[in-house]
């Protein structure tokens, strides 16, 4: 197809969204997950607790997770929303099948287990990108998240929090998202007179949460529908209310009770192949 003027396209994307959502443990990630529009999950560790949703079987391999994802795209189904819980999990799942081709000591000899490890993720959003648009469905990733110290350039280094993944493979994740949430406890630190003239700091909370939807030092978030900066995060979260928020501004994009309206289609990629891993490596 030649690219001329008369092929330009205007308008919104109709597409449902891709979301990673990241917060410390017990925050309720999985119940705010379940909660979305027909969803099914592929569990990559423990803890399904007394919920209850759709689910295949705990993947073993990284060829499992993407033999879900190819049911999912090549089946008939109602399901509108692909839920993968967690994607730190997941990362340790692509680690032993690297460690299984390439040994127990690739991950000590200069990075090129991440670097493998690369090629999988890359392998693994071409997978749901293709779901999302050959399905119509709606795409959750559920991480954990780790509290590291970044140092700005001319500034003096802070604390934050980030996703619980390789360096290498978080950037991959928050640029391919079209929303990036941060959930937390809504925890306020009280600072009182102590003795000999010190100050004494101690944290006060509950179990108010809160989801925040763009970046401030404490944290990564973004998002590309003008969403609020702050949501309340309860236990019965407000999934229609949302999704209404993330549309408001798209009249012509996919409402969210057409979820999963589009044509049957079969997706992905085969997965990297001995010499794409190779060249992965030497570079």
């Amino acid at each position: 197809m030649g690219f001329t003027l008369d092929s330009i396209i205007t308008g919104k994307e109709k597409k449902p969204p891709i979301i990673l959502f990241y917060a410390p443990q017990g925050v309720g990630k999985t119940t705010w997950a379940s909660q979305a529009p027909k969803p099914i999950f592929i569990p990559c560790e423990d803890g399904i607790g007394e919920l209850k949703y759709d689910r295949f079987s705990k993947p073993r391999t990284f060829e499992d997770v993407l033999s879900c994802i190819t049911e999912v795209g090549s089946k008939q189904h109602d399901f509108k929303t692909l839920v993968i819980d967690t994607i730190s999990a997941m990362e340790k799942i692509i680690h032993s099948d690297i460690r299984k081709l390439k040994g127990d000591n690739i991950f000590a000899s200069f990075g090129k287990g991440h670097t493998l490890a690369e090629s999988y993720f890359d392998n693994l959003t071409t997978y749901l990108t293709r779901l999302r648009d050959a399905k119509g469905m709606m795409i959750v990733l559920l991480a954990h998240c780790d509290i590291a110290t970044f140092s700005p350039p001319g500034s003096d280094p802070y604390d934050t929090y980030t996703i619980r993944c390789h360096k290498k493979i978080q950037p991959k994740l928050y640029d391919w998202a079209d929303i990036v949430l941060f959930g937390n406890y809504k925890d306020t630190v009280v600072t009182e007179d102590g003795e000999y003239g010190r100050k004494r700091s101690t944290a006060v909370g509950d179990e108010t949460r809160a989801i925040y939807t763009r970046r401030r030092p404490a944290f990564l978030a973004k998002n590309r529908y003008e969403l609020p900066f702050e949501m309340p995060l309860e236990r019965q979260f407000d999934w229609k209310g949302f999704l209404k928020l993330i549309y408001r501004n798209l009249s012509d994009a996919v409402a969210p009770e057409e979820f999963g309206s589009n044509e049957f289609a079969t997706v992905g990629p085969q997965q990297p192949t001995q010499e794409q891993e190779e060249e992965q490596a030497n570079e």
